[in-house]
């Protein structure tokens, strides 16, 4: 309605200034700009153009000054663990190890928190503290969804602290989560009903066309992490006693931080990631599918400290 009305006013203001023009009444150059002006802008709130302009001047803005933005919509406290997966890392927590170390390498960024009705242009990075789960404004059109996808193909960096990013949905209305994968029925024993929900139906699995796997069986002892050499200026070689749960296949659009080798049923050996920067658009996103609440506080506080360094080094 607004937009409507400003075109419509548009075109009164340039009938007036065709009149100015060529009837040659007696204004003033002044008054003659003071229209254009007008015009100019009305037309710009009627066309979105304005929105645009704005747009792309917080894109250009975040590149110079770095602000990193941590998801605060769910109220941390004694219930927070049945809401957020595989996490038990508060937002507050994540953004003083930021900040501490942001202070120690010498670099100038903000850190606060946000809610994901924030507009996420002017963030460098934006943190999901809640592990498998995110908060969704809309579980119908997955608004929420959409803008982080679209925040990260126009070049911002998105971070997932754990688990499967979006398996589980927020609602701040209904005050609890829910499951994004929609169920596929299956039979059990030829007679029984059972709803599975695979991750490859997960809607963020979907966009990002990753593969992961369930890994519990296979890796039912803590593991020795060690990471990929090209990583290894931002973090130590090796954290040890990692209890592993899913991993992703790698994929050629990676950067992986951590992975291990396995063989399919033919033999041939894959390798799959459990920390890495997935590549879409002009942005990333940082994936964690470690699982933090299940380790030990040793390995949990390592992780976290990895976890920010990889942030801060595509800050550097």
């Amino acid at each position: 309605m607004t937009r409507s009305l400003a075109l419509l006013l548009a075109g009164a203001a340039t009938g007036i200034l065709g009149s100015v023009l060529v009837e040659r009444f007696a204004f003033s150059r002044l008054l003659v700009s003071v229209l254009l002006v007008v015009l100019v802008c009305l037309v710009l709130l009627g066309t979105r153009a304005d929105l645009a302009i704005v747009h792309q001047y917080r894109l250009r803005a975040r590149r110079k000054r770095p602000k990193i933005g941590i998801l605060n919509d769910m109220e941390w406290g004694p219930g927070i663990l049945k809401v957020s997966a595989w996490t038990d890392i508060s937002p507050s927590e994540w953004q003083r190890e930021i900040e501490k170390q942001a202070r120690d390498k010498g670099m100038k960024l903000r850190v606060e928190l946000m809610r994901t009705s924030n507009n996420f242009d002017p963030y460098t990075v934006v943190v999901n503290p809640y592990g498998g789960t995110y908060p969704e404004r809309d579980l119908v059109s997955f608004q929420t969804l959409n803008n982080i996808f679209q925040y990260v193909q126009e070049g911002g960096l998105f971070v997932n602290v754990a688990d499967i990013p979006g398996y589980w949905a927020y609602h701040s209305m209904l005050r609890k989560r829910t499951e994004t994968a929609p169920p596929v029925w299956d039979v059990v024993s030829g007679i029984h009903l059972r709803a599975v929900r695979p991750f490859t139906v997960v809607p963020w699995m979907q966009k990002l066309g990753l593969n992961v796997v369930n890994v519990e069986a296979v890796f039912r002892q803590p593991v020795d992490f060690v990471f990929d050499l090209g990583f290894l200026s931002v973090t130590d070689s090796k954290i040890p006693g990692v209890r592993l749960h899913r991993l992703a296949i790698v994929e050629e659009n990676m950067e992986v931080v951590h992975k291990v080798t396995m063989s399919d049923e033919a033999g041939q050996r894959k390798e799959l990631a459990s920390i890495f920067w997935f590549c879409m658009g002009e942005g990333s996103f940082l994936i964690s599918l470690v699982f933090l609440s299940s380790q030990s506080q040793t390995v949990k506080e390592e992780l976290r400290k990895v976890l920010v360094s990889l942030i801060l080094s595509k800050l550097m």
